[in-house]
Formats: structure tokens, C-alpha cells, sequence
């Protein structure tokens, strides 16, 4: 398979994960808050996905110098739009700081943390694990994540805060799963068994649902459940690019095509979107409305709205960035581009 194959679905996934997120801060920030079906089922799945892909597209090789980039690209637009996210609420930047979400820009943080972290494992790897076993990488992890998890108790409420601890606990798994499939080349193999794999996934899937709605299973399944949502949608999309393309002729093959051009570009520019979304949602009202088709149960409506708003917002987000990117101080600033 064509490397430009592959990276053009993932960024097609890294659209989906990016319209899911948008679309999840709709339901919340304009409509009908945090406890609904919409959001458990939505934030179960988006940002897992994203750190998966991240992790699908870390560069095992990552040398001190790459560290120190890809630490600017992050830390830059982290702390440029938290300034201004501070200013826009007319809070403080220590407010910021101490914020459990950062405002909504936790994610940047906690994605830096996830390569420093990747970086050592690497390393760790060279020195115990020249010869990549697939199951010493593993043990290595396990025993990193208990370290972490375990660690906790004597890390105060407020750094926790600050360095976003428990995000980093909660998402490491799924960003070291894309990790250990790119380490160990298993993409190509896995698109070969790619419908063996997806029937054993929708075989686990039903099961593994329900029982999230079980409070005895609920911290495996939280863990399990999404991972096989998004290496079901990574086997589709991929196995999808390797078997059409753009000259084929077929009307549903060409309609999906369009619709993966949309993630694609998406999926190019989730840093903007990511970063200038919320700027945009105290602009739109949608609690009435969507509070008359929750109690109608017209969830669909609720979904095709928000997922046009969202699209919406995802395109005035590139439309901001090709602006400040005609600066090369304020792309420097805003999303980490070289001057």
C-alpha cells in the first residue's frame, strides 16, 4: 500500500475525530449540556481516536532536536490561544492554568506529555528491546501505566490540575496502541486479515456496548469499548483506500469519495479548528430547539443539525487560519510554524 494512501485516510479519521469534537461541543455549549446520550456516547469515542491516530504517526526515531519542535509546535498555540482565551473570558491566565480543561486546550498539553513520554519508552526500547518483542513492549507499558496510575496518591490536587495527570493516565493507552501498531509495522497486516478483523470486532461490539451501561464493567469496558469502535472505523476507512479510487466509476463509491475529501481536508487542519472552536459557540443558542427534539426523542435531527453547524465552524476555522497564516509571526505564535 501506498504511503500517500495511508496518510490521506488517516487524516480522513483525523476529520471524523475532529467533526465529532466540534459537533460534542455543540450538544454541550449550545444546546443540551453534558447528560444526555449524545456526549456518553460521543466522548467515548472522539478523543481516544485522536490520540490513537497521533500515536499511528509518531516517528519512532524521534531525536532530542524533533523532541524540542515538536515542543514548540505544541507549547506555542497552547499558550498564544490560551491568552486569548483568557482575555475572551475575562479571567486570568492563572485561572487558566489551574482550569481542569484549560479552557478546552488540555488536549495540547497532554499530547506533548504523550510524546516526552513515547520518547523515553523508545528509549527504554533500545536498551532492553533491540529486537522489538512485540510482548516486551507490552510489559513495559503495563508496567509504566500501573507506575502512573499508582503514582497519583502522592501527587497533590493542584499539580494534578496543572499537568493535566489524569488525562495523560486516561488517554495514554490509546495513543501507545497507535504507537506499537506503527513500531511494529502491523498496518499492512492487519488491512490483509481486514475482514476477518472487522467481523471478530462487530462479534465483540453488541456484547461490549451493553455491558457499558453495566456500572460492574464499567472501568474495563471504558477502555475496550472504544478501542474496538475506532479500529473498526481504521479498518474500514483503510481497507476502503487500498480497494477504490478516484477513477472509479460507481455513484456510492464516488459520494463516499466526497465525503472523505470533506475529512481529509478536516482532518489537515485540526489544529486550527481544534484551537478556534471555541471562540464561536457563545454565538449559537440551540437550547430551545434541542431541548423540544431531545423530549421528542428526534435524536437524528439533533445529530444532522449539529454535524452541518459543525461542518460550518470547521470551514471558518480554515478560513481563520489562512488569514493568520499570511503573518509569520502569528503563525509562529498561533499554530507553531517556523518563522
Amino acid at each position: 500500500m501506498f504511503m500517500t494512501q495511508r496518510l490521506e485516510y488517516i487524516d480522513q479519521l483525523k476529520g471524523l475525530a475532529m467533526l465529532l469534537v466540534v459537533i460534542g461541543h455543540i450538544i454541550v455549549f449550545c444546546g443540551l449540556g453534558y447528560d444526555n446520550i449524545f456526549i456518553r456516547n460521543i466522548t467515548m469515542m472522539n478523543m481516544p481516536l485522536f490520540f490513537f491516530l497521533n500515536g499511528l504517526v509518531i516517528s519512532e526515531k524521534m531525536s532530542l532536536k524533533g523532541l524540542l519542535r515538536k515542543t514548540c509546535q505544541l507549547l506555542l498555540p497552547f499558550f498564544s490561544w490560551g491568552i486569548l482565551m483568557t482575555l475572551y473570558r475575562n479571567s486570568t491566565f492563572l485561572d487558566f492554568l489551574f482550569n481542569y480543561w484549560k479552557y478546552g486546550y488540555w488536549y495540547m498539553l497532554v499530547l506533548l506529555e504523550f510524546f516526552i513520554a513515547q520518547v523515553g519508552l523508545n528509549n527504554i526500547n533500545l536498551l532492553i528491546n533491540k529486537k522489538k518483542r512485540w510482548w516486551i513492549d507490552v510489559l513495559v507499558f503495563l508496567l509504566l501505566y500501573q507506575t502512573l496510575r499508582f503514582s497519583a496518591r502522592f501527587i497533590s490536587d493542584e499539580i494534578s490540575v496543572l499537568i493535566d495527570y489524569w488525562q495523560f493516565v486516561a488517554y495514554f493507552p490509546y495513543f501507545f496502541l497507535g504507537a506499537f501498531i506503527k513500531r511494529h509495522f502491523l498496518i499492512d497486516k492487519m488491512l490483509t486479515c481486514g475482514n476477518l478483523i472487522i467481523t471478530l470486532i462487530l462479534l465483540f461490539l453488541l456484547p461490549l456496548y451493553m455491558l457499558w451501561y453495566n456500572e460492574m464493567y464499567i472501568s474495563i469496558v471504558q477502555m475496550v469499548l472504544p478501542i474496538n469502535i475506532f479500529l473498526l472505523l481504521f479498518m474500514i476507512f483503510g481497507l476502503f483506500s487500498v480497494e477504490y479510487n478516484q477513477s472509479s466509476k460507481h455513484r456510492g463509491v464516488k459520494i463516499v469519495m466526497k465525503i472523505n475529501a470533506i475529512l481529509s481536508m478536516i482532518g489537515k487542519h485540526t489544529l486550527s479548528i481544534y484551537m478556534m472552536q471555541f471562540f464561536l459557540f457563545r454565538f449559537i443558542n440551540l437550547e430551545t430547539l434541542f431541548s423540544l427534539l431531545y423530549e421528542g426523542h428526534n435524536y437524528f435531527a439533533i445529530f444532522f443539525i449539529s454535524a452541518l453547524i459543525a461542518i460550518l465552524i470547521c470551514y471558518l476555522c480554515m478560513l481563520g487560519e489562512w488569514i493568520l497564516m499570511k503573518s509569520q509571526l502569528l503563525s509562529f505564535l498561533f499554530f507553531g510554524k517556523n518563522m
